[in-house]
């Protein structure tokens, strides 16, 4: 329902003056939340069974996930250097074939193979 919500209000032609800087704002909190990729600090985490895979891993499956919300709302990813963040360079940034029509659409991990 959030994710309709966010589309909707991106949709309505009255936030194309915040939108982006909010995005913005907003993913490098929630990036910054998974912790620093590929650091000794999340090493040690992952050996002793604290985390189960590298924050970087974690940053791409929820960039992933957010592909289609943000094209649906007409949004663009900033650069990891416009962020302020340490990220992995594999990460993948493309909105190449991504379909706006699956915002809204979560599915678990699982189902979606």
């Amino acid at each position: 329902m959030g994710e309709q919500l966010v589309v909707e209000l991106c949709r309505s032609g009255e936030h194309e003056a915040t939108k982006q800087p909010y995005f913005e704002k907003w993913l490098r909190e929630g990036l910054l939340s998974f912790g620093r990729p590929g650091t000794e600090g999340n090493r040690y985490a992952i050996s002793v069974g604290i985390k189960r895979r590298d924050s970087g891993e974690v940053m791409q499956d929820y960039l992933t996930d957010i592909k289609p919300v943000v094209k649906a709302c007409g949004l663009a990813f900033p650069t990891p250097e416009a962020l302020g963040l340490e990220m992995p360079t594999w990460i993948d940034w493309s909105l190449d074939g991504v379909k706006p029509a699956e915002a809204g659409r979560w599915t678990p991990r699982a189902e979606r193979g």
